[in-house]
This record gives structure tokens, sequence and C-alpha cells, in this order.
């Protein structure tokens, strides 16, 4: 965004929300929902909103989502039925949870942050799941050292079959990878097996 910025003199307009996190509760209180003023002005008008009022918008509104977020239901998985809340404002409290039957966050696919602290089924499942498997395949296949001895993704693809399996067996953690035989045999080496052993 800042290099479209600076192409076109266009400023950004984003969905962010102050509730995603702690600094964009404090950008907000800092500068409301339009940073004129900050070193990259913004605007994010729906700095204010919570996910329940997005989910509920949607459904009063028959907003379609995209697909991976599946349907709007209840917190318990039911149907929510939106009669009797047309005329009531976003916020009112008295009416049930609202969550999506796909996911909740999409963000970048490819992020691997905090992925050894999900439960099954993990987002790289999800992925072949709700969206296309071909992306699946292309964040963990592939990958090679370079002549530094750094792994690094190659046209092949990410690579991530190696990189998880190494966090896995020296963070003692526990990310399921799916096919993870299947990748090893085929971009699997001598030098990935000596790093994969290492204190096995």
């Amino acid at each position: 965004m800042h290099t479209y910025t600076k192409q076109t003199g266009r400023k950004g307009i984003t969905a962010q929300m102050a509730s995603e996190s702690r600094l964009r509760t404090q950008k907000w209180l800092q500068h409301g929902c339009n940073m004129f003023d900050a070193k990259n002005p913004i605007s994010n008008p729906m700095s204010f909103w919570f996910e329940q009022d997005i989910l509920l918008y949607a459904l009063l509104h028959d907003i379609k989502l995209c697909p991976v977020y599946g349907d709007i239901v209840a917190d318990d998985g039911s149907k929510f039925d939106v009669v009797g809340y047309e005329d009531k404002g976003i916020f009112e409290l008295d009416r049930p949870c609202l969550k999506t039957t796909g996911c909740s966050r999409t963000g970048c696919c490819m992020c691997g942050f905090g992925l050894h602290l999900e439960k099954r089924p993990n987002r790289l499942e999800l992925i072949e799941e709700l969206s296309n498997p071909k992306i699946q395949d292309y964040i963990l296949r592939g990958g090679a050292f370079d002549e530094n001895g750094l792994w690094k993704p190659s046209n092949k693809g990410l690579g991530y079959w190696f990189v998880m399996q190494y966090i896995n067996m020296h963070g003692n953690t526990k990310m399921y990878i799916p096919n993870y035989d299947k990748y090893e045999k085929e971009y699997g080496n001598e030098k990935t097996q000596k790093y994969l052993t290492i204190n096995k």
C-alpha cells in the first residue's frame, strides 16, 4: 500500500478494526478513523466495529461473504433468524453471538505464525478443504538450500514440509504436515536428512 501511495498519491482505505490488536486500538484512540496527520495517512472507517457487528450487518443486508468463511450462524451452530433485528442498532447486546462455519480469519494463507498452536484441522488443512488444494501443495512442496546453506523457497514451491518438520523435531512442537511423507520422498535429500535426524 505504501508503494501504491507513492506511485499514485492516493491514500489507503482499509477494514482494520481497533479490536484486532493493542497497537490498532492505540492508533485509533490517537487518530480516530482517519489518520490525516500520520506519516502514512490512511482511513480505517471500520475501526470502531467488532466482528459481531460485521456478521450481524452482513446478515441484515444480505451481504455475501467470501466462500472460505462459510455461513453465518449462531454460536451454537444453529441458523440465526434476523427477524426482529432489522430496526435495532448494530450494537444491541440482546442477541446470540455469531460465528462463521468456515474460517473466522483469513489473512495470508502462507503465513506460518502461530501454526504450532493450532488444533486440527490447521490452516494448511483448511486450505485444501475450503479453498484450492494447489495452494496447499505450493506451500508445502519444494524448497532447497542455497550456496550459503540457508533453506529457501525454490522454483518448485515454498518448502514448508522441511521447515515445519525441522521445527517439530527441534522445537518440540506437533504441527500436522499434510502429506508429509510424499514431500519428504520427493524433495528430501542427504542434506535435509542430516538436519532432520540431529537429536532425533
